[in-house]
C-alpha cells in the first residue's frame, strides 16, 4: 500500500509520466519518473510543473533502459514502482471501458481496430473484448 509521502517510480515516455506527476501532486506521493532523453521538452516540462523529478536516459537505451533503471532504483529501496508495462489492471481497464464504449457506440458494426503500441495495454485489452464479440474483427497495431 502507497500512502502520501511515498516515492513511486515509472518509466515513461510521456502520456502515462504526466498523468502520474499530476495524480501524485494531488495525492501527496514524491513522483520520479525515468524516460530517454528524446521525449519532447513539452512534456518534461509539464511533468516538472506537476512537482515530477525526472531521471533522462540516452536515445539509444529506449524504453527498455528506462525501465532497467527505474526497476534498478526500487531495488536499492528509493521508491515503488508502478510498472504499466506488466500491470495487470492496464489491459483489464480497456476491457472494462474501451472495448464496450467502441462496441456501443459503433453498435457491433466494427470491421477493424487498430491501436499504438506503446504499453500495450489499450491493444490487448481492447481487442479481447471485441474478439469475444465478433472474432472476424482484424486488430492491427
Amino acid at each position: 500500500d502507497i500512502k502520501p509521502g511515498d516515492t513511486l517510480i515509472e518509466a515513461t515516455s510521456g502520456n502515462t509520466g504526466i498523468a502520474l506527476a499530476m495524480v501524485a501532486a494531488m495525492k501527496g506521493y514524491k513522483m520520479i519518473l525515468v524516460m530517454p532523453e528524446n521525449q519532447t521538452i513539452e512534456r518534461r516540462q509539464t511533468m516538472k510543473a506537476f512537482g515530477a523529478e525526472l531521471i533522462l536516459t540516452s536515445q539509444e537505451g529506449s524504453m527498455e533502459l528506462a525501465r532497467d533503471i527505474a526497476l534498478k532504483m526500487q531495488n536499492e529501496g528509493k521508491g515503488f514502482v508502478l510498472d504499466q508495462f506488466s500491470n495487470l489492471d492496464n489491459p483489464r481497464a480497456h476491457y472494462e471501458g474501451t472495448g464496450p464504449e467502441i462496441w456501443r457506440d459503433t453498435k457491433g458494426r466494427i470491421t477493424h481496430f487498430i491501436s499504438s503500441m506503446g504499453t500495450t495495454g489499450t491493444i490487448v485489452g481492447t481487442s479481447q473484448f471485441l474478439k469475444e464479440k465478433n472474432k472476424a474483427i482484424q486488430i492491427i497495431g
